[in-house]
């Protein structure tokens, strides 16, 4: 009888022992999953320094994330829009659209200093200076209106949060 009981114990145990594995490697598998498109860690500019005319230290690197930008995020916080927006730099540099086009004039050069909603854009500011069915005569660059065109921007699942 004792030997019967044992035998269940053990079974207990490794069972338990393999569903705790499981687990912690599941555990494991979420943690290191990568985030899509998550934006770069912010890094402090380099102290000023080098003699006039030299390059100051980190100075050349900032000059390349300044040309390239990079790609931008822009969260969606809607109860409809399932999908927030990858902005690629070097998509519109590709377009030959310059920095200058865009930067001061219709958004800040500052990480989460450009809020703004679908409305706005409809009716003509940030990204609705170009995308727009009748941009202004001075913008270059004219490109497709927002209207019926979600997917070609909205691209990046919004995720799901638990209440």
């Amino acid at each position: 009888m004792t030997e019967a009981i044992d035998r269940l114990h053990r079974r207990g145990r490794i069972r338990n022992g393999a569903l705790l594995a499981l687990v912690a490697g599941g555990l494991a598998l979420l943690c290191l999953r990568p985030v899509a498109a998550s934006p770069p860690p912010l890094q402090e500019k380099p102290p000023a320094g080098g003699k006039e005319g030299e390059p100051k230290p980190g100075e050349k690197e900032d000059k390349e994330k300044e040309e390239h930008g990079g790609d931008l995020v822009f969260h969606v916080v809607s109860k409809t829009q399932k999908y927030s927006v990858l902005y690629s730099h070097e998509r519109h540099l590709a377009e030959g659209i310059e920095c200058e086009e865009c930067h001061e004039k219709v958004f800040q050069k500052k990480l989460n200093g450009n809020k703004f909603k679908m409305a706005d854009i409809n009716r003509g500011q940030f990204c609705g200076v170009c995308h727009n069915a009748a941009p202004a005569a001075e913008v270059k660059h004219p490109a497709f209106a927002p209207k019926n065109h979600c997917s070609k921007c909205h691209t990046l699942r919004v995720r799901e949060v638990d209440k």
